[in-house]
């Protein structure tokens, strides 16, 4: 996870029990600095990015989040693969969109995605 925030001191594991008493590992990370969060989103990949612009209207609610999954076993590979169902082996991802008094919300979505689909389309022009 610290790779794919970009902040290993952003990482924290807690030790919980399941709804039905059995043991499991939280793993959370956040980051409020919006040039990590930006390339964490552009780690993602161009593919992925555009995934979630098309689908952004049921991905994004009325508190400017978005929300994704991502394939579990993927990402234990440095992969990242939206995930097509909140079926068992998924990372919950969600992604806060600052959106300023009369701003259209969805449309600053829309354009935070782009931003994001650049920095991803820049990185891997740098690494061919």
């Amino acid at each position: 996870m610290s790779w794919l925030i970009g902040d290993g001191d952003a990482v924290e594991i807690e030790r919980s029990t399941s709804y039905h008493g059995a043991e499991l590992w939280m793993v959370t990370a956040h980051s409020k600095k919006k040039g990590l969060a930006m390339k964490s989103l552009a780690l993602l990949g161009v593919e992925n990015l555009e995934a979630l612009q098309q689908t952004l209207e049921q991905r994004f609610d009325e508190d400017h989040v978005l929300y994704l999954r991502l394939n579990l076993d993927d990402l234990i590979s440095s992969q990242l693969t939206l995930a097509e169902s909140s079926g068992t082996g998924t990372v919950k991802g969600q992604a806060k969109i600052e959106v300023y008094p009369g701003q259209d919300a969805l449309e600053q979505a829309q354009l935070t995605l782009q931003a994001a689909i650049e920095v991803a389309q820049k990185r891997n022009d740098e690494h061919q």
